[in-house]
C-alpha cells in the first residue's frame, strides 16, 4: 500500500481548501452581482438591465467616447470595430497591389456584399444596386422617371429635407406639381401610450390620390427621420397602385430597425441606408432596390 508523507498530504489539503474556497467566493460573488441586479431592477424598472446591456456593447463593440453618450445614431452612424477593422483591412489590401484588388478581387467582395444585404433585407440579389447614400439614390430614381407636364409627385410634411428639395426642382423643370401630405403627430397620454390610428394615415393617403389623379410618384418615409414615425408602407403602397402611382420608399432609417422583406411590400423602389442601425456596413454605403422598370 502506498503511504503519502505529511508534506504531500497538507499539499493536497491546501489544494482542495483552495480549490473550496475559489468555489465559494466564485458563488459568493455570482449573488451578490445577481442581488445588486435584482436590487437596480425593482428600483429603476426592467429597463435598467436594458441599459447595462447597451453599455457593455458600447464599450467592448464600438470606438466611442466613454464620456459621450452617443442617441443620434440617424445622421451618421456608429459601425462597430469589427466593421471598421475588417473596412482598414480591405484598405490595407488595395494599397498593397491597387492592380490586382481592382482588377480581380473588388468585384467578388462587391457581388458577395450585395447577396448578404438582398438576404438580409429579403429582397432578390438582381434587383439591388449599391449607391452613396440613400438621398443620391433617391436622386438617381427622381431623375429616372419620365415626368410629363401636370404629373404629380406626393410627399410628406415629414419628408426629409433634401428629398423634398429634389422634389421641388424635379417638378419646376417637368412643369409637375408637388403635394404635400399634411401627417399630424400621434398624441400619448402621461403613461406614454400612443394613440394613433394606422387606418387614418392610409385613408388620408386614399383622400388625397383620389382627388389628385395626376400623381405619378408618391414617396413614403418607412420611419420618418424627423419624428421618427414608423408609417404603414405596404398598405400605403397597396393604396398608391391602386391609383396608379409608383411608390418610392425612403427607407434610411428602416435597416436594423424594422423587419424587412421587400420582395413582397410591394413597392416599385426601395432605399435603405446600412450604416444606421444594421452594424453590418461603414457609412459612405446605402442600396436602391428596384421591382419594376425605371419609366
Amino acid at each position: 500500500m502506498e503511504t503519502m508523507d505529511t508534506d504531500s498530504l497538507k499539499g493536497s489539503r491546501t489544494r482542495r481548501f483552495l480549490q473550496l474556497g475559489t468555489f465559494v467566493v466564485f458563488v459568493w460573488w455570482a449573488a451578490v452581482i445577481k442581488s445588486v441586479s435584482a436590487v437596480f431592477t425593482f428600483i429603476f424598472g426592467a429597463d435598467y438591465r436594458l441599459a447595462m446591456f447597451g453599455k457593455n456593447i458600447k464599450k467592448n463593440l464600438f470606438l466611442l467616447d466613454d464620456s459621450i453618450v452617443m442617441t443620434n445614431n440617424g445622421s451618421y452612424g456608429t459601425p462597430p470595430k469589427k466593421v471598421k477593422e475588417t473596412q482598414w483591412k480591405y484598405q490595407e489590401e488595395m494599397e498593397r497591389c491597387p492592380d490586382i484588388w481592382f482588377r480581380y478581387k473588388v468585384q467578388n467582395l462587391w457581388n458577395s456584399s450585395l447577396e448578404t444585404v438582398a438576404k438580409f433585407v429579403g429582397a432578390n440579389v438582381k434587383d439591388l444596386v449599391f449607391v452613396a447614400n440613400a438621398t443620391s439614390g433617391i436622386n438617381t430614381v427622381l431623375h429616372s422617371v419620365d415626368f410629363q407636364e401636370g404629373d404629380g409627385i406626393l410627399i410628406t410634411n415629414q419628408t426629409y429635407g433634401a428629398v423634398q428639395m429634389t422634389a421641388q426642382e424635379i417638378c419646376q423643370e417637368k412643369k409637375a406639381k408637388l403635394l404635400v401630405l399634411n401627417v399630424t403627430f400621434p398624441t400619448s397620454d402621461m403613461t406614454g401610450s400612443v394613440k394613433y390610428q394606422v387606418t387614418e394615415i392610409v385613408e388620408h393617403y386614399e383622400k388625397v390620390l383620389q382627388e389628385n389623379k395626376n400623381v405619378k410618384l408618391v414617396i413614403i418615409d418607412a420611419i420618418t427621420s424627423i419624428s421618427a414615425l414608423k408609417l404603414p408602407i405596404k398598405k400605403l403602397s397597396e393604396v398608391c397602385h391602386k391609383h396608379n402611382a409608383l411608390v418610392l420608399i425612403d427607407g434610411a432609417h428602416a435597416p436594423g430597425q424594422i423587419p424587412l422583406d421587400l420582395e413582397r411590400l410591394g413597392a416599385d423602389f426601395f432605399l435603405g441606408k446600412l450604416a444606421l442601425y444594421t452594424l453590418i456596413s461603414s457609412r459612405k454605403r446605402g442600396f436602391l432596390a428596384h421591382f419594376f422598370k425605371i419609366v
